[in-house]
């Protein structure tokens, strides 16, 4: 796949076709998820009905209109490592639906006791994803100036093109705290100050840096 192609053609989405998603596809994303689930450790689920899941609170936020048909579970111990795995290997499987032709939305707030997942002993329910077919393709978020994240002055070409990358990454309400740096020739990135999901979205940040960089984040 064309990752950058795939970054920058995706958006979140919050109003969604009330179709399904085709079994071939259902199929397909299920064998995407057991194989991250595989190499992350993590219990991540793909629930095919979500009705009722995401009403109410998340009426509160502007431009959520139509819940979707499905949605992403992110199940596992709560803790900053999971919660990083969450982001990496969830943002993944994210591109990996847009190259599939459907729409996403991370979804850190739903509707208590609604969730339909499979939790284990000591484990909880970190996030979710909604997916599905939207109604339409979402609008690009505003994202901070490049010298803003990063403290690089000579940068080189990979590096910047996965500071760019990583200022299209979907974070919670686009906080967009993370900084990028240089340690030798090894690029490093860290999560700045407190923030909601806050760890989810270093994961994501991270996972678009590496994809597009080709270069594994210390």
């Amino acid at each position: 796949m064309n990752i950058m192609k795939l970054i920058d053609e995706r958006h979140s989405v919050r109003s969604y076709k009330q179709i399904g998603i085709e079994p071939e596809k259902v199929a397909a994303i299920r064998d995407e998820i057991k194989a991250v689930n595989e190499e992350s450790g993590l219990n991540i689920q793909f629930i095919d009905n979500a009705k009722g899941v995401f009403n109410g609170i998340m009426s509160r936020f502007a431009g959520w209109k139509n819940e979707p048909p499905a949605y992403l579970a992110f199940v596992g111990v709560k803790n900053p490592e999971n919660e990083e795995k969450c982001g990496y290997y969830g943002e993944k499987l994210v591109l990996k639906l847009q190259e599939m032709g459907l729409n996403t939305c991370w979804v850190g707030m739903f509707k208590d006791g609604t969730a339909k997942v499979e939790v284990g002993s000591g484990e909880t329910l970190i996030i979710t994803c909604a997916v599905g077919y939207g109604q339409t393709a979402g609008n690009p978020h505003k994202s901070k100036d490049i010298n803003k994240v990063t403290d690089v002055k000579n940068m080189p070409d990979w590096f910047k093109d996965g500071v760019e990358s990583a200022l299209k990454a979907p974070t919670a309400i686009n906080q967009q705290k993370f900084f990028i740096t240089l340690e030798g020739e090894d690029p490093v990135i860290v999560a700045k100050g407190k923030g909601p999901f806050i760890n989810v979205d270093l994961g994501i940040v991270k996972y678009h840096f590496e994809a597009v960089s080709g270069h594994r984040c210390r």
